[in-house]
């Protein structure tokens, strides 16, 4: 099987991808793929599965070191003089910057506390995804006002105790986040129905704190809340499923 063949099918893609052969050779065109800009050799697009991107475009674009975004582009797969690298040229791109938001460490008030902004949202980890340390999520609102302002705050628990469930895995630890979403909201405001935010969140701490502990693979899950209880003192939450990061490259399986 040809290399770019099988660098194609191991790019998870999240929109859209389309192929065609043009007078050059076989374009492939890739839709809303996470990335994280490094600097170390010019601008250059990392993404999930450690494809770097150049493109003339990012020259043009005021990013820094570390920044997350998500990008379109397309490839001529007959045209890449550094793939050898896992550098490759792209002819066309958008780039979308996506904010990142940092990791606090969870104090008990923090389940506790309700808040007249907080607003309640579904994501699956399995359609996000791990890049240079950042894990990428789909945050995902039944109702999002149209003044409405985000800001997000996620969580580490400073000793996790639960173990992973599989059980060929039990020895492993899981790792647990909480996220929250706040913001304010103008009265009489309209609402726009089922919208959905990428956002990233900086995770490094817990691949070290996994790596320090002799682990290969970094096991977590995320706890949230999903509405009010019955008298409205207090939240329900909800648990995500496990995601799991391999330290070797930092890709979610």
């Amino acid at each position: 099987m040809k290399s770019w063949i099988r660098m194609l099918l191991g790019l998870q893609l999240l929109c859209c991808l389309s192929a065609c052969m043009g007078s050059d050779g076989m374009l492939v065109r890739f839709g809303s793929q996470a990335g994280v800009v490094r600097l170390d050799d010019g601008k250059q697009i990392v993404l999930r599965n450690g494809m770097r991107i150049l493109a003339p475009q990012l020259d043009t674009l005021q990013i820094g070191e570390g920044d997350c975004c998500l990008v379109d582009f397309q490839l001529n797969y007959d045209n890449q003089p550094d793939s050898l690298q896992n550098i490759w040229h792209a002819d066309w791109l958008t780039y979308r910057p996506v904010d990142l938001n940092a990791l606090g460490t969870l104090v008990p008030d923090d389940t506790m506390t309700t808040r007249a902004d907080e607003h309640f949202l579904r994501f699956s980890i399995a359609k996000g995804g791990c890049v240079e340390g950042r894990m990428f999520l789909y945050l995902e609102y039944n109702s999002h006002y149209s003044s409405q302002v985000d800001e997000f705050m996620m969580l580490c628990d400073p000793d996790p105790s639960e173990r992973h469930p599989a059980a060929d895995d039990s020895a492993r630890l899981v790792h647990q986040l909480y996220l929250r979403s706040f913001g304010p909201i103008a009265e009489g405001d309209s609402v726009v129905e089922s919208l959905v935010l990428p956002e990233a969140f900086l995770i490094e701490e817990l691949l070290e704190r996994a790596s320090s502990a002799g682990e290969d693979t970094l096991h977590f899950q995320i706890t949230y809340p999903t509405g009010f209880n019955a008298d409205s003192s207090r939240y329900n939450w909800g648990v995500s499923e496990v995601f799991s990061v391999p330290l070797s490259d930092s890709e979610g399986e």
